[in-house]
């Protein structure tokens, strides 16, 4: 079930995209301003304490961290509402990190749930890969796919 197939990459609008990383944009400037004040006058204490917690606000508030992890319960009830996929990811896979990438805006529209924070999720990702804890893993009506790639997860969206 790991098929390769075609598609094309839906398009935001720049204004969309914009208020989507304004956050993180005005936080990462900030921690820019930090980072050339330590360039400039040597490294202390309390400047490279901003920056680290500059830099940490700015990923908090990126769109990266979107969606939040439902419960297992939860992503079924939704995914079977709404048609979406069922995204089984684990924090730190470079792999998943790739996909919630590539899929940008629509990837929202995935049900994305922490394997690692979910029992039953785990029990549901090790059965539908013979065992192994492989991630991402994505679950449709149709079947799941382990590694698919952005254009089928996209194809697969409501």
């Amino acid at each position: 079930m790991r098929a390769v197939s075609g598609g094309a990459r839906p398009t935001a609008s720049r204004g969309r995209a914009w208020r989507r990383w304004r956050g993180a944009a005005v936080v990462g400037l900030g921690a820019l301003a930090v980072a050339v004040v330590i360039a400039t006058t040597g490294p202390s204490a309390p400047a490279v304490t901003a920056l680290v917690l500059l830099l940490a606000a700015a990923w908090l508030v990126s769109p990266l961290l979107y969606p939040r992890s439902p419960a297992w319960a939860d992503a079924l009830e939704r995914s079977r509402a709404t048609g979406a996929p069922i995204v089984l990811w684990k924090p730190g896979c470079a792999v998943s990190v790739r996909l919630r990438l590539a899929l940008g805006p629509a990837g929202r529209r995935a049900v994305w749930v922490d394997a690692w924070a979910d029992d039953d999720a785990m029990t549901e990702l090790r059965r539908v890969n013979d065992g192994d804890e492989t991630t991402p893993t994505a679950l449709t009506a149709a079947g799941a796919r382990t590694n698919p790639p952005p254009s089928w997860v996209r194809a697969q969206l409501p």
